[in-house]
């Protein structure tokens, strides 16, 4: 598990282009000042240190792969100046698809299904309530309902 976790973990900076984690100062209560970021070295990631590596590298050809039922006869290579990772700027493109605001198509359909449903489940309610107190006043047998189709047969 701890294979996985850091494997990801590090993969996922090197993805964002940092080889160390940064963190923010606490600015408010709910919001971190990212005007003051804190970054840490990078000396516990496994794509930079030579014996984490070496230590990851064998326990995936050692553990994971014969696990997984992978034969795979993989030489890794050792971390040197050249053949390390280096950091790389990264950007993140925030962009909005809808510049204007427009009426879209089928909103009525929309309103009315909406609508539908309050006004269905409120006299739902409503019934519930005036049959409760209908049978409360009159006694136990006798529905509103009852009386209703009764009236209409005299």
């Amino acid at each position: 598990m701890n294979w996985l976790v850091i494997s990801y973990y590090w993969t996922v900076l090197l993805n964002l282009g940092q080889l160390g984690p940064t963190t923010y100062a606490n600015g408010s209560v709910f919001y971190p000042e990212f005007t003051q970021p804190i970054s840490y070295p990078f000396a516990n990631n496994i794509f930079v240190n030579e014996t984490l590596f070496r230590i990851y590298t064998t326990y995936l050809s050692d553990v994971i792969l014969p696990l997984l039922n992978i034969t795979a006869n993989i030489e890794w290579l050792p971390l040197t100046s050249t053949n390390r990772l280096q950091p790389a700027t990264r950007t993140f493109q925030r962009s909005y698809s809808c510049q204007v605001r427009t009426l879209k198509t089928g909103w009525v359909f929309s309103v009315f299904s909406v609508d539908f449903t309050i006004m269905s489940s409120l006299y739902l309610v409503t019934r519930l309530l005036v049959e409760l107190l209908w049978e409360k006043k009159h006694g136990k047998g006798r529905t509103l309902l009852d009386e209703l189709t009764s009236r209409g047969r005299e």
